[in-house]
């Protein structure tokens, strides 16, 4: 228990000494009183002008326990000094040996200076003071302590206090070693915290710059390092605008060195008090300055490093610091919980970007801790700023000193937090952290915060956002929490999010909503060009509704690209409305370099339904290229891929150079296209428009497209240009052109017309719905032959695995058509017969065929396969053909082939099908499948036919090559519309 002055303080003059003026001038005037005595008895005789604890010996046997209650008791009047005559070295004051128990209260200014008499500093042992003995109690104003050592009190080393509370304070504490042995190496710690101001007590400096002359070593005590308590409302309030407490320039929870732990027991600074109760009266405290080597060293406490809890009149300030690390900010000597804790604390800065005249602020340096770097908790923690710090790495940003938790942890409803900010010197770096650089998360339960902005950060990143610093998790992970800003369009808002060990960015839960990302780099370095990817997505959106990525502002878009997985990942029913707007996902910043993410540019998947990549609004459109370089199968890799869900809406997008299709519906391969469109898949596996005819002027090209889909509906239709085509034949989209609307019929068909420049090459089409279903993109054919450019140059590769499954070998600016004719025993024509038959296509007019290299004719690929099927006859129009095509389509070696299925299949693409048969049912000479009213040809694939000469009446006749090659022409003619 801490003593109270002695009551009924006596007159300076006592009867004794009453005509004895000139020795008090001498021994008082000068106020520096010298305790020669290393023992601790009291003074023998209070009253008497003379400072002796024991008048047997000859001279004043001054104690500093002797000292200290002349002091208070006469002489509090005017500021003091202590000096120390007791030789050199470390000398030894055993508090408590005298069985008086602490110290007494020091009352007024008192100076005390161990550093005198020849004496490096001089060591106050409290291991005799007994229970409830502090060090020494400072409860007067203006009191400097410096150069001693305190230990092995039971409770505090130091106690800043008032009487009654809160003191006048003042108080300055330097070049003291508090809870250490003297050589400032050995844990010799008090039972309690090693200083303790009381009751907000104001206007305190622990410490100064650092050097030996200022900075306090302030380890192994059994509470915190520094315990600055809260104003209980039930003390006097103190004065307006009360000056704040300093900490700077300590060595807390380190040995002297800085480089070795020697921890207290608790936090290594706490300032507040328990958080259910008012703290408004509380001025608030600066921990760490803005000057060169400053700030204090808070490492290797069994607590946080600083705590900060409840709420201050004036905020409080944390910069300049090592926390966590040793003092050159390089080697990991970490606090057992976080770095720093801000509970239900409002209003705090931590870090600092004021520039002095010469050289620029030191940063906190918040790394190595066994929780977070820093953890911003509860509902009244709002309005804190955290700028310029290093979170998870050492000083230079350069090298990694994890944080075991997350680097900032904002959580309980805590808001209003603002992360960096638009200048360089407000930039944290918070990269290296076991899990999230940043994550911000809420309970259900509490009330919507208000939002919190992440501003202009390197993320995962060097200090120099040139080499990866990867956190463990995500970049960015937000939890259940809306309203948070990622970046912005302002300069110097964006953040470099790259190198993390997941993704990105993560918007994770239902109540995620309303979270803008807006002009970050998401994978690259700070100059948006090199590759720093993410190991798993830019940005994954899973459950949450609401959000924006990217803005369609001028420098609203991100660069989201070179991340392991998805640019962008959408998943989860409840994830609606979500807006993807003027991004480059899979480019440099500039849209033009390859960083492409390694499988698609966006994903959306498991039931995740109206969304919207793009928009019609100015600026809203992304690019989207060069992704897919790391999917398996190669060619998987899409641009956009909507596995599941309706209503994701694909509009005006720059779509181009992915290592698959621009758009995939279903997560297949290409999706044909069916009759009337009636699907329950992706974006209801909505049809693309299909090219029908190709006309060409001398400076344009007039395309007409065919919509089949539902019956009596309104789409829009988007039309693009490209500069080469997609190697799956379904065209990508480079350049948005325009859009138009169509209706289609009862038969569900829509048939337009557009004319394009000669300039506009490769022309590709989408349809989307009026409720935001869009379709891939449709095939790119060039000279309207119903067969994709790219196939007809590259061939066809049916399941996308990277092998083509059929070459065609032919050239996509002049029609073909493909047939395969087989033939029933003794029906069999001769292969002249089909020469004159190319020969006839080959020398149509190209006033007629409007082929774009202006050359005539149809290039007609017809040579006879099998001749030897069993002779039937054809009773029930296609039935028995259909049956014979099952079993015959295809040559033998593509039938036999281990990869049938997919040689078949791309050729049904491409090839009709057709039979010399035996006889019809009657005397016909054959039938063919004919294209409906609307020329919507048959969306499983070609439409056949079939010639049948053998019927008596033929035979009579006489049936000739001519005839044979007629008959052909004709049904191939009703099949071709």
């Amino acid at each position: 228990m801490s003593q109270s002055p002695r009551p009924g303080r006596k007159s300076v003059y006592g009867k004794r000494h009453v005509h004895r003026l000139e020795p008090l001038e001498h021994r008082w005037l000068l106020a520096i009183l010298v305790v020669n005595d290393p023992g601790d008895a009291a003074d023998f005789n209070l009253f008497d002008n003379i400072i002796d604890a024991n008048p047997n010996l000859p001279g004043e046997q001054r104690t500093l326990r002797a000292v200290i209650q002349n002091h208070n008791d006469r002489l509090r009047i005017e500021p003091n000094q202590v000096h120390f005559a007791l030789g050199g070295g470390t000398p030894t004051i055993q508090v408590g040996s005298s069985g008086q128990g602490p110290l007494p209260w020091i009352l007024g200014s008192l100076s005390i200076n161990g550093n005198t008499g020849g004496a490096t500093r001089v060591q106050l042992d409290g291991s005799l003071a007994g229970a409830g003995a502090s060090g020494l109690e400072l409860r007067g104003y203006n009191s400097v302590i410096e150069g001693l050592v305190i230990n092995r009190f039971s409770q505090h080393g130091i106690v800043i206090g008032g009487t009654p509370p809160p003191g006048e304070g003042g108080h300055t504490i330097r070049n003291c070693y508090i809870g250490t042995d003297v050589t400032g190496t050995l844990d010799l710690g008090n039972g309690g915290h090693g200083v303790l101001i009381e009751s907000a007590t104001p206007g305190n400096t622990i410490g100064g710059p650092r050097s030996p002359q200022n900075s306090n070593v302030i380890s192994g005590n059994g509470g915190d390092g520094v315990h600055i308590q809260a104003l209980d409302s039930s003390f006097r309030p103190l004065p307006p605008n009360p000056p704040r407490n300093a900490i700077y320039g300590n060595y807390i929870g380190t040995d002297a060195t800085g480089t070795a732990a020697l921890g207290n027991d608790g936090h290594g600074v706490f300032v507040g008090g328990d958080q259910a109760f008012s703290t408004e009266g509380t001025p608030g405290s600066t921990i760490g300055a803005n000057l060169f080597a400053a700030g204090n060293i808070i490492s290797a406490n069994r607590g946080d490093g600083v705590r900060i809890q409840g709420y201050f009149r004036t905020p409080n300030h944390v910069h300049g610091n090592r926390i966590g690390t040793d003092q050159t900010g390089t080697l990991d000597l970490g606090n057992a919980q976080n770095g720093i804790s801000l509970l239900n604390s409002p209003n705090n800065r931590i870090g600092n970007d004021e520039v002095p005249p010469t050289y620029a602020p030191e940063p906190n340096v918040i790394s190595g801790n066994g929780g977070s770097g820093l953890r911003i908790d509860g509902v009244n923690a709002t309005g804190n700023t955290l700028i310029g710090n290093r979170i998870g790495v050492d000083l230079f940003g350069a090298t990694a000193i994890p944080n075991d938790g997350h680097g900032v942890h904002i959580t309980g409803g805590a808001s209003a937090t603002t992360i960096g900010g638009t200048t360089s010197s407000r930039r944290n770096i918070i990269s290296g952290n076991r899990l999230s650089g940043i994550r911000i998360d809420r309970h259900p339960t509490d009330p919507d915060p208000a939002g919190n902005v992440i501003l202009g950060n390197h993320i995962g990143t060097n200090a120099a956002g040139n080499a990866a610093v990867g956190n463990g998790s995500a970049g960015i992970a937000i939890v259940n929490h809306p309203n948070v800003l990622i970046g912005g369009a302002a300069a110097g808002a964006r953040n470099v999010i790259s190198g993390n060990g997941a993704d990105g960015i993560l918007l994770s839960g239902p109540q995620t909503r309303n979270v803008s990302i807006e002009g970050n780099y998401i994978g690259t370095g700070a100059d948006g060009a090199a590759p720093l990817g993410n190991a798993v997505n830019g940005v994954h959106i899973n459950e949450a509704a609401g959000n924006f990525i990217g803005t369609a502002a001028t420098g609203g878009g991100n660069v989201i690209s070179a991340n392991g997985a998805h640019g962008i990942h959408i998943t989860a029913p409840s994830a609606t409305q979500n807006r993807i707007r003027q991004n480059r996902i899979g480019t440099d910043a500039a849209g033009t370099g390859n960083l492409g993410n390694g499988l698609n540019g966006v994903r959306i998947s498991d039931g995740a339904s109206n969304n919207a990549i793009g928009g019609t609004v100015s600026g809203a459109g992304n690019t989207i290229a060069f992704n897919g370089a790391s999917a398996s199968p190669p060619g998987s890799g899409h641009g956009i891929v909507i596995a599941s869900g309706n209503g994701n809406e694909i509009r005006r997008n720059s779509i181009f150079s992915n290592s698959g299709r621009g758009i995939d519906l279903g997560d297949d391969s290409f999706t044909l296209n069916d009759v009337q469109d009636d699907d329950d898949g992706a974006n209801r596996l909505q049809d693309y428009p299909v090219v029908s005819r190709v006309s060409f002027a001398a400076a344009s090209k007039t395309i007409e497209f065919v919509l089949n889909s539902t019956p009596f509906s309104t789409f829009t239709i988007e039309l693009f240009s490209n500069t080469e085509p997609d190697a799956s034949g379904f065209g990508q989209g480079r350049t948005f052109l325009r859009d138009r609307s169509v209706v289609t019929n009862a038969h569900g068909n829509a048939i337009f017309s557009e004319t394009f420049a000669a300039t506009d090459t490769f022309i590709s089409a989408t349809a989307t719905d009026a409720n935001g279903n869009t379709s891939e993109f449709s095939m790119v054919d060039t000279d309207g032959d119903a067969a994709a450019d790219a196939w007809e140059t590259g061939g066809i590769d049916f399941n996308e695995d990277g092998t083509i499954d059929l070459h065609l070998n032919s050239n996509p600016n002049h029609k073909d058509i493909w047939i395969e004719p087989d033939a029933m025993s003794g029906f069999a024509p001769a292969q002249v017969t089909l020469n004159n038959v190319i020969t006839a296509f080959g020398n149509a007019p190209n006033n007629l065929v409007q082929n774009p290299d202006g050359a005539n004719g149809i290039t007609l690929h017809a040579t006879l396969d099998e001749t030897s099927i069993a002779a039937q006859d054809f009773i029930n129009d296609f039935a028995e053909f259909d049956t014979v095509k099952a079993a015959h389509f295809g040559t033998a070696a593509q039938r036999a082939d281990s990869n049938s299925a997919n040689i078949l299949a791309a050729k049904r693409l491409i090839y009709r099908y057709m039979v010399f048969g035996r006889q019809q049912s009657d005397d016909s000479s054959g039938m063919g499948e004919l294209p409906d009213a609307d020329r919507q040809r048959d969306p499983h694939g070609r439409n056949d036919f079939y010639v049948t000469l053998g019927h008596p009446d033929w035979i009579a006749y006489g049936v000739s090559a001519d005839i044979q090659a007629g008959t052909f022409m004709h049904k191939a003619g009703h099949v071709l519309g």
